[in-house]
């Protein structure tokens, strides 16, 4: 599914495009042809310097370099190394002619300063990593900076010319508070779809509640890694509960971990509900936390889904949505495209155009047939759209006598305090079941705002506000 605006998505910078037989999430590239598979053969190397004498070799050195793991790893030292010293046009003489053909040396240029702008000062290139793939030869080469890591991931044909680069973040791991917690990892689902996760456990606390976290829209990690700086509000929330001795479950979106599974024929339960009902079932399987105290807690979308996954799993205890919105999810684009086209994301010349655009794709979505429903529109297709809308979040939201909370950020330019949190008091008015926190200058990840209405405000390094963390805590343990 291509991003929406609504949610977290992971932030990967693609430089290049290949054709591929397997479909491809908009946030990503797959490395390599769908029907080839992974080898288990690794090479790896520590490197903190290339030696001067390799920095700039000549095109031609390209038929001495041996088609090997080896081989390949020295080549990509080298490359990185001209990266970080902008040597820009020493990398692009590696690439195939059809790539180059895609993509010029000024793509190449723009691509590596837009991804290293935010993330600090070099501090050494760290590892480098090879890994054979059917006919190609893949390597990742680790590059930490200040305010985070940089994975530049090179693919290799048999002719040792580049069929592919691009750069993504490589968040550096931070350490936690190993007398107050402990993180387990663990596989949620079962069938084609196993996910990788972890599971939050506090010490010293028997029979915990536990809290199933569920993402915004867009393809992201189990702790929605997001920005230039790698912010990641699972993880924060995660273990800001465990210190106040409450486990949590968070695991990998599907078709982040599976790119290369996404279907034109992708719904909402493929997405989100199924692997939302596997946490649960996890979480109710445990001996060690208190399975009559299952919650939910969602962020953006999978705030917009409580209703719905409390009504398909009643056996959950309540649910906490961050920024969710019983409103439909094509009507908040549209909100959110005006925005920006009237704070300048467009030029004006464009602005009527990209708008009537939106529109006219909003009409499709609310007035789908079976002859559009494999359409691309608003970054889905129809199925999804369908799957989506055919959930009626105000009338489910309305008759749920579980425990719910909703909290919203002031500063939030995604879903809107004064629409969409409006909304759910309004739908809510008469039920004593609901509680309502609203908190001044949060923005939609529930971070500090830098005053910035655009998404350049996740790349600020910060954290989930603590006092949104202890307010859940509290609500839980009343609950």
């Amino acid at each position: 599914m291509k991003r929406v605006l609504l949610g977290v998505v992971s932030c990967l910078f693609i430089v290049s495009m290949v054709s591929c037989k397997g479909k491809v999430n908009q946030t990503d590239q797959a490395i390599n042809d769908g029907e080839l598979t992974v080898t288990p053969t690794i090479t790896e190397a520590v490197v903190t310097e290339v030696p001067k004498e390799t920095m700039t070799p000549t095109p031609g050195i390209i038929e001495s370099v041996e088609f090997s793991e080896n081989g390949m790893s020295e080549l990509s030292a080298k490359l990185t190394q001209d990266l970080l010293t902008e040597n820009f046009e020493e990398v692009y003489s590696y690439i195939n002619d059809t790539l180059k053909e895609q993509f010029a040396l000024s793509d190449l240029e723009k691509a590596w300063e837009s991804t290293i702008e935010r993330i600090g000062e070099l501090v050494a290139v760290t590892s480098v990593k090879a890994t054979t793939t059917g006919e190609y030869i893949s390597v990742d080469s680790l590059v930490e900076y200040t305010e985070n890591g940089l994975k530049i991931s090179y693919v290799y044909n048999k002719d040792c010319k580049l069929e592919k680069i691009w750069f993504s973040y490589q968040p550096i791991e931070e350490e936690y508070d190993e007398e107050k917690m402990e993180e387990i990892d663990i596989t949620i689902g079962e069938g084609e779809f196993p996910l990788d996760g972890i599971l939050t456990m506090p010490k010293g606390i028997k029979n915990p509640p536990v809290v199933i976290l569920v993402h915004g829209s867009g393809q992201s990690d189990m702790d929605e890694t997001i920005g230039g700086t790698s912010n990641k509000p699972f993880r924060d929330i995660a273990r800001g509960l465990a210190s106040e001795g409450i486990a949590s479950i968070r695991y990998n979106k599907r078709f982040y971990q599976y790119m290369d599974q996404v279907t034109d024929t992708m719904t909402i339960s493929d997405e989100v509900l199924e692997d939302v009902t596997y946490a649960i079932q996890y979480a109710k399987s445990l001996s060690n936390v208190n399975t009559e105290k299952v919650f939910v807690l969602g962020h953006s979308l999978g705030g917009m889904l409580c209703p719905k996954i409390a009504e398909d799993n009643p056996e959950i205890a309540g649910f906490i949505s961050l920024a969710g919105s019983p409103r439909r999810l094509e009507d908040i684009i549209l909100d959110q495209a005006t925005e920006a086209a009237e704070n300048g994301a467009v030029s004006e010349t464009e602005k009527t155009l990209y708008l009537d655009t939106i529109k006219a794709q909003n009409e499709q979505i609310k007035n789908l047939t079976e002859e559009n429903l494999e359409e691309p529109l608003l970054g889905a297709n129809g199925y999804y759209w369908k799957s989506l809308n055919e959930i009626d979040t105000p009338k489910i939201v309305v008759n749920l006598n579980l425990p719910m909370l909703f909290m919203q950020g002031e500063a939030d330019f995604q879903v809107y305090p004064e629409v969409d949190f409006k909304m759910w008091k309004d739908l809510l008015i008469e039920k004593d079941n609901a509680t309502f926190l609203f908190y001044e200058g949060l923005n939609h990840l529930f971070m500090p705002t830098t005053g910035v209405r655009d998404i350049s405000d996740y790349s600020a390094k910060s954290k989930v506000d603590e006092n949104v963390i202890l307010a859940i805590a509290e609500w839980i343990k009343k609950h």
